[in-house]
This record gives C-alpha cells, sequence and structure tokens, in this order.
C-alpha cells in the first residue's frame, strides 16, 4: 500500500511530467514552436507562389523572344539568298583560266595581253573566218581586269578574269 501512495504523490508532484500545469506548459510551448513553423511555411508558400509568376511572366518572355528570333532568321536568310545572288552576279562575268603561261607578279597589262593573245585572238580569228564577225574588238573593250593568283607551281599561275559587260561600261 505504500507503493500506491508513493505513486500518487509522484503522479501528482508538481514536477511530474503528467501534473497538468507541466502539461499545459509543455503543450504552449509546441503550440508556439507551430505557429511560428506555419509562419515560416506560409512566408516560403508565398515566395514560391511568387516565384511561380516570374516564371510564368519569363517564359512567355521568352516564347516572344524566341518568335521574334524566328522572324528575325527568316528575314536574315532572305538578305542572305540577296546577297548570295548579288555575288553571284558579279562573277558571272569573271572566268578562271588555267595553264597560261604567266606569273604571280607580272602587270595587269601583261596578264591582259596573254589572255587576249593566247585565247581571244584565236576564237575572235575563227569567228571572222566563219562570218561571225566583221572585225576584232580591242581588248580594252572585252577585258575589264585581269590578275594572277599565287600557285605552288612557278612557270604558270591560275588567272582570273572580268570581262566587260554593258553594265560595267558606263
Amino acid at each position: 500500500m505504500a507503493d500506491k501512495k508513493r505513486k500518487k504523490a509522484l503522479i501528482s508532484s508538481p514536477a511530474s511530467p503528467t501534473n497538468p500545469a507541466i502539461m499545459e506548459s509543455a503543450l504552449n510551448t509546441i503550440m508556439t514552436k507551430l505557429d511560428a513553423m506555419s509562419a515560416q511555411l506560409a512566408a516560403q508558400l508565398s515566395k514560391s507562389e511568387q516565384l511561380e509568376t516570374a516564371v510564368v511572366g519569363l517564359t512567355a518572355k521568352l516564347a516572344e523572344a524566341v518568335s521574334g528570333n524566328k522572324e528575325k532568321d527568316i528575314i536574315i536568310a532572305r538578305h542572305s539568298d540577296q546577297i548570295n545572288n548579288c555575288e553571284q552576279a558579279l562573277r558571272s562575268t569573271s572566268i578562271r583560266i588555267l595553264g597560261l603561261p604567266v606569273k604571280k607578279d607580272d602587270s595587269t597589262v601583261a596578264i591582259i595581253d596573254a589572255v587576249y593573245e593566247n585565247i581571244l585572238r584565236p576564237v575572235l580569228e575563227a569567228a571572222k573566218v566563219k562570218g561571225e564577225l566583221t572585225e576584232h574588238p580591242s581588248r580594252r573593250f572585252m577585258i575589264d581586269s585581269a590578275f594572277a593568283i599565287p600557285s605552288k607551281n612557278p612557270s604558270s599561275c591560275p588567272v582570273i578574269v572580268k570581262f566587260s559587260s554593258p553594265s560595267s561600261e558606263t
């Protein structure tokens, strides 16, 4: 019986964890901590919602920028095609000749003379013999410019010749 009284005394003593005052104090401490954690969670949730809103806005801006870039890419492609066509048109009156006896240091006049004498004159004479030409056009009216490109072969270099055209005579 003494044991029962002793247990009862321990349970109802002020230091016992089952004491209603201690339990209420512990419960209040737990509730305060839960309230603080809940407030922190609410703040983090608010920040998360703000971030989500920002991400949605940035995604929309990115989609708009990508769309704008696609339009610009189309314009750039169109301009690239136009540039290429212009460059091709500029090259349309030019040829490269291999095997002429010229060197990279030869003057433009010497290269034009070599082109005219070795290539154009024989063609023009054959056309005159066939009756397709009455006289030879002057080399000045046929060739705008010519130059040799450096080569590994010292005895001859490739030659680029730009012929005259009606648009270049003005």
